[in-house]
């Protein structure tokens, strides 16, 4: 899980411009990464704030600031809200039900925020 915390903060750096989010857009498009990065995005969706009784036990936490760099480019916005990966309902219901101190939840609200811009 270390790991997982580790390269997904290494990710939320990697992804603060617009064209390196563009370069990983494309390398998350092939076949193989797509269906990792899917695999990501349920289980970081899949994480219950709810239950959550230590902050520092959700290794994820930094996904919500990957989508949230991502979801600040056309091509991102895009990608979160596909329809059949179900992922802005499933966010706005982690915003509603986390505590408001978070990463997780400050992320995903600037997440839904850059998602509701262009729309």
């Amino acid at each position: 899980d270390t790991l997982i915390e580790v390269l997904l903060g290494l990710l939320t750096n990697a992804t603060l411009s617009d064209e390196n989010i563009a370069s990983f857009l494309k390398f998350i498009a092939t076949e193989k990464y797509r269906k990792q990065f899917t695999n990501g995005m349920e289980v970081f969706l899949d994480h219950n704030p709810q239950v959550e009784t230590d902050a520092t036990d959700d290794s994820w936490a930094h996904m919500s600031s990957v989508l949230c760099n991502l979801c600040q480019t056309d091509e991102g916005r895009t990608l979160v809200l596909q329809r059949s990966k179900n992922y802005v309902p499933r966010i706005i219901t982690q915003v509603s039900n986390m505590n408001t101190q978070s990463d997780r939840y400050r992320s995903l609200t600037l997440t839904t925020i850059n998602i509701l811009w262009d729309h």
